[in-house]
């Protein structure tokens, strides 16, 4: 198959990571694989780098580059009275279809995978009366707007634009790849509700080499490292994580326990310089995260963001062989539990959405006091991960892509 991913920008988030990563593990003597950037404007170069590495061919939205340039040399004032006559996403349209329509007939492109609201919306409009399979991967902005909709967090105008939008998308997708089954509580659903649709977890690494011990040990353990990585997001529960780790080492004096934290952000800097205990580490933003993950006994992820799906943070946990202490919110809790097996401890969130930092506290508790637990959750994270297995989730993904081309 020839093979288009389409992503609104390749910048650092779940999505793009796994586009990132889905690209570059697809067989290359078997699939073409191509990926269009719609706005280069805040690209993670490293993203760009590592599909460019594998000899994998990233357009950009030629409108887009064309802005890019304009704001460079200060033509500010053509944007302005382009603006004024309304012409200017009119203008951009014409550019971007005639491209990308080229493009696809160019490179004989079977299908075209689209990733996120905006490269969903972009992918549909463009390609309406184009005779071209779109199949979308849901992720989480579509819960997340649905949510400040809801809320009455989001201005009239993005709401109203949003519902029309969403009735432009299903009508026109050719299969839907969810990864949570709220993702399929979206208003408008019944659009799609006839064509294929597959729940697919995302992959991350091949699984790792199966560890010799599967004996329980009742060894008494005083030395303890607690980890989180995420979004640099306030609602990933950055802070009840810190205030949670303090109270345990006021109620632990005999042990020995630390808090080593993955992320950047204006948030996260606030937090540094509020609390600086001396057990309390801020990595910043790391190049190799697993190498610190795997020195940690326990991970946590205590959020409750409103647009968390299928976190890759829990994924590398259950890669690193170690147990996860997390919130109950979108799949979470399927992730971390398979029939009679768990690979951690899922704590509910509070009646105001939040999370208390005393249910933490008490998961991180609980390992202290009982080690068995610890171990079996350990084992058994080893066990669960195979479901993200990055070439499981490849296989699944070019059956899918199959089914929907010979679907009618």
């Amino acid at each position: 198959m020839n093979i288009l991913f389409v992503i609104e920008q390749l910048n650092v988030g779940g999505a793009q990571t796994f586009l990132v990563r889905l690209a570059t593990q697809f067989p290359k003597d078997k699939h073409c694989i191509y990926v269009w950037e719609i706005k280069p404007s805040e690209r993670n170069e490293a993203n760009y780098k590592k599909l460019i590495d594998n000899n994998i061919t990233v357009i950009t939205s030629p409108f887009a580059l064309w802005n890019i340039y304009m704001e460079k040399h200060q033509w500010k004032f053509v944007k302005k009275i382009s603006y004024k006559l309304n012409v200017w996403f009119n203008i951009g349209f014409i550019i971007d279809l005639w491209k990308l329509k080229h493009f696809i007939r160019s490179k004989k492109i079977n299908i075209v995978n689209s990733h996120l609201y905006q490269a969903d919306n972009y992918s549909c409009r463009l390609l309406n009366k184009i005779p071209i399979k779109i199949v979308s991967t849901f992720h989480g902005c579509y819960n997340l707007y649905q949510t400040e909709i809801a809320n009455n967090e989001a201005n009239l105008l993005f709401a109203n634009t949003f519902k029309q939008n969403l009735n432009i998308i299903f009508k026109r997708l050719n299969g839907v790849i969810y990864l949570t089954d709220r993702q399929l509580e979206l208003p408008g659903y019944i659009n799609i509700a006839v064509i294929p649709k597959q729940k697919i977890y995302n992959g991350f690494l091949s699984s790792p080499p199966k560890k010799d011990s599967n004996t329980l040990s009742k060894t008494q353990k005083d030395n303890w490292k607690f980890g989180m990585i995420a979004r640099g997001e306030k609602s990933k529960g950055w802070e009840e994580a810190i205030q949670a780790f303090l109270y345990l080492k006021k109620q632990n004096p005999s042990k020995s326990l630390s808090l080593n934290l993955i992320g950047e952000s204006f948030f996260l800097d606030s937090l540094k310089n509020e609390y600086k205990d001396s057990d309390v580490f801020f990595h910043g933003q790391i190049a190799d995260p697993l190498s610190l993950i795997s020195q940690w006994d326990v991970g946590l992820l205590p959020t409750y963001f409103a647009a968390e799906s299928l976190p890759n943070t829990i994924i590398e946990y259950m890669y690193s062989q170690i147990p996860t202490i997390a919130t109950g919110v979108a799949e979470i809790p399927k992730m971390l539990t398979e029939e009679n097996k768990s690979a951690g401890i899922v704590i509910p969130l509070n009646s105001s959405g939040k999370v208390d930092v005393m249910e933490i506290a008490k998961a991180m508790q609980r390992y202290l006091d009982d080690t068995q637990l610890w171990q079996e959750h350990k084992i058994n994270a080893e066990i669960l991960y195979v479901r993200f297995d990055i070439n499981t989730c490849i296989d699944e993904y070019i059956n899918f892509f199959k089914s929907t081309i010979t679907y009618n």
